[in-house]
């Protein structure tokens, strides 16, 4: 690999090859290469081992390559170390790999890894990944029409349309085949995919002391049966939004609440969360749908998502809770306003209008009221 990129223990560029040799002994392979992944690029000719001054003042013209190349770097930061009162041990760069996270802020299948993370006391590198829905709506009408709300999704702005799908065919060569989010890359470079999957690794890996799946077997189980109930909520929810047949808003309404009260019936009667008064996974699960159907229901078909439940006031105030953790929008901050933007194709069925603008980009249903 002739590729050469910045060491940002000392600003050099190096090859893989070399960056590996360097670091041989110090740290596990692994370690290594998930380290070259997050060096920048080095663009053109840049100043590298195999020419300049190390950080000894010596010149390293010639020892481009392996042991010999690597020796005035370990000597100088040696030399460094003990000059300070510290022994050889602690010459070592302070370098930890980080875990990174794939998302998209209006996503609420990625919004649950994030909220995990966040919890988990987590601090992983977040990378922005535009949606399957996103990118089609940008070549229609531009991405300056798509990703207005630039809280949502400021990252994109930036960015031509060609540059989104660039991006979108890479992460799906490189970490998810099926192109969806979150998916998490761990320190030695395993790809952990699906939402539940993604935040309860986050959570059997966190070295904190929060734990989201209780120890207890039976609490645990039941945590399970609630994350199980409120995947019967999730196709419903998008469904409703969905319809484009006012006649049938009666029946998509009915089977929500159905499967919301199922869901209730899993989860403690009374308590600030779903068990306890401390988040779970069924917080993590349940919460960053409850947020959107609550609101884009309401929005679109004007219908109360806590209507008509048994459960009386239970599942509102349970989002409230949730709603209120400041870990809750921590890694991935939204608002109700680009909710309500990059939902609005959602509203109309996926349905674009014949000829597409940015003030009329869409030929569905849209916004009605419920049942007409």
């Amino acid at each position: 690999m002739s590729e050469k990129r910045i060491d940002a223990d000392d600003g050099a560029s190096y090859t893989y090859e070399e960056l590996r040799a360097f670091y041989k002994g110090k740290y596990k392979a692994h370690e290594v290469d998930a380290y070259w992944e997050t060096c920048k690029v080095v663009k053109g000719k840049g100043k590298g081992k195999g020419k300049g001054k190390g950080k000894d003042g010596k010149d390293t013209k010639g020892k481009g390559k392996g042991k010999a190349a690597a020796e005035p770097k370990a000597k100088a930061k040696v030399k460094a170390a003990k000059a300070k009162g510290k022994g050889e041990d602690k010459a070592k760069p302070e370098y930890k790999a980080k875990v990174v996270l794939y998302t998209n802020a209006i996503c609420p299948f990625a919004h649950r890894a994030a909220f995990a993370a966040a919890l988990c006391n987590l601090d992983p590198k977040v990378v922005h990944t535009p949606l399957s829905g996103q990118l089609n709506a940008a070549e229609k009408v531009g991405v300056e029409a798509v990703f207005a709300q630039a809280s949502c999704a400021e990252v994109f702005k930036t960015m031509t349309c060609e540059q989104l799908l660039a991006q979108k065919e890479d992460y799906k060569k490189t970490i998810n085949a099926g192109g969806e989010v979150p998916s998490l890359k761990t320190t030695d470079g395993s790809i952990i995919i699906e939402s539940e999957i993604v935040a309860e690794f986050i959570d059997r890996t966190s070295k904190g002391k929060v734990r989201l799946m209780p120890a207890n077997p039976v609490l645990a189980a039941k945590v399970r049966l609630a994350m199980k109930r409120f995947n019967d909520v999730v196709g419903p929810g998008y469904g409703f939004l969905m319809n484009q047949d006012p006649a049938a808003d009666a029946d998509k309404a009915k089977t929500i609440t159905d499967k919301l009260a199922k869901f209730a019936e899993s989860i403690d009667k009374e308590g600030s969360y779903c068990f306890g008064d401390k988040p779970t996974l069924a917080d993590v699960h349940c919460g960053p749908f409850l947020y959107r159907f609550k609101l884009l229901l309401d929005h679109y078909r004007s219908f109360d998502l806590f209507s008509d439940q048994a459960s009386g006031d239970r599942l509102p105030k349970l989002l409230a809770k949730i709603e209120a953790l400041p870990e809750f929008q921590k890694l991935t901050p939204i608002t109700e306003e680009g909710l309500l933007q990059t939902y609005a194709a959602y509203a109309h069925g996926m349905k674009f209008a014949a000829s597409p603008t940015k003030d009329a980009m869409y030929g569905g249903r849209g916004k009605s009221e419920f049942g007409k």
